[in-house]
């Protein structure tokens, strides 16, 4: 038997993976999840220097949607199974942009 998973799918794995290798390397550190069209720099200096240590690329895109629907799925399954450490206090927003950079990342 073939199984058959699309690229969206193993971006989604990839993601979760990727994520849940940095967490086991960083045991017990809040963490934030979002998403960004700007450069990281800018955006951890602008709102996490001051809470957070740094910021990770999870997954960086083009498609500005797709990576609006994986924030809120990443933010939904971390705060399921790390309620007591993912900051996120809403699930994230499904929104399109015209940036040509597109990133979701983790705050830790």
């Amino acid at each position: 038997m073939k199984i058959i998973i699309s690229e969206q799918q193993s971006r989604m794995i990839h993601s979760l993976m990727r994520i849940s290798v940095i967490l086991v390397e960083n045991p017990n550190k809040y963490f934030k999840i979002g998403k960004t069209g700007i450069s990281l720099d800018k955006r951890f200096n602008a709102n996490y220097k001051d809470n957070y240590d740094r910021i990770i690329s999870v997954i960086e895109e083009e498609d500005s949607l797709f990576i609006s629907h994986l924030e809120t799925i990443l933010i939904k399954y971390y705060k399921q199974y790390y309620p007591s450490l993912c900051d996120n206090e809403n699930e994230g927003e499904v929104e399109a942009t015209d940036e040509k950079f597109n990133c979701v990342y983790m705050v830790i």
